[in-house]
């Protein structure tokens, strides 16, 4: 009697699944987040970090692509992922409501949700790009790059946007 083990191959869901299934390199890759596995999205997966498995939603080596976006752009996403990239807000999936992120809302120059009544955080003339703003503040991830304004951006660790050379937001499941 013979036995022959057919595997189809499951599409992975972000670059944990990819690292448990033996990818090691850090780059590139397809994952498909979205239930129609039709729709493949290209993400850079940091695969040594902390065991691996890392997908990054956001990164910045220099200031060539503008991160200076509206809503629309934020959402669906925008960039390179193997250089300046924005993954997009939907493509976390959560299961519930009740699992979004905590804090404030997402703000960008068109859409005000930040946490100040006198002027758009997203929109103000020396801050300008996408962020969880409350009240505006000297330094977040996709305001212009490494900017004059960035005053002792993650103080008392960097206390000058000149230290800056690349900034990354990383995600990965339990």
């Amino acid at each position: 009697m013979m036995f022959v083990l057919v595997s189809s191959e499951i599409l992975p869901l972000d670059c944990k699944d990819l690292r448990d299934n033996g990818y090691t390199n850090t780059g590139v890759y397809k994952i498909y987040p979205f239930e129609n596995s039709s729709r493949p999205v290209r993400v850079y997966c940091d695969m040594i970090t902390m065991d691996g498995g890392w997908t990054v939603i956001q990164k910045r080596i220099d200031g060539s692509l503008s991160f200076d976006r509206n809503w629309t752009d934020y959402k669906n996403g925008f960039g390179d992922p193997a250089q300046n990239v924005w993954i997009g807000d939907r493509m976390l999936k959560t299961r519930n409501a009740k699992t979004v992120l905590s804090g404030m809302y997402f703000s960008t120059p068109d859409r005000d949700n930040d946490g100040w009544s006198d002027r758009s955080c997203a929109a103000y003339s020396n801050k300008r790009g996408g962020w969880w703003f409350n009240a505006c503040h000297h330094a977040y991830l996709n305001g212009l790059w490494s900017s004059r304004y960035w005053l002792n951006p993650w103080s008392p660790t960097v206390t000058s946007a000149t230290f800056v050379t690349e900034t990354m937001m990383l995600i990965k499941r339990h």
